[in-house]
């Protein structure tokens, strides 16, 4: 399933999960 969705959805989901900005 991962590897259908490009890697451009998984940035997406990354970028909520790490809260770089705190």
């Amino acid at each position: 399933m991962l590897a259908r969705m490009p890697p451009k959805h998984l940035m997406i989901l990354d970028i909520p999960l790490m809260p770089r900005s705190s």
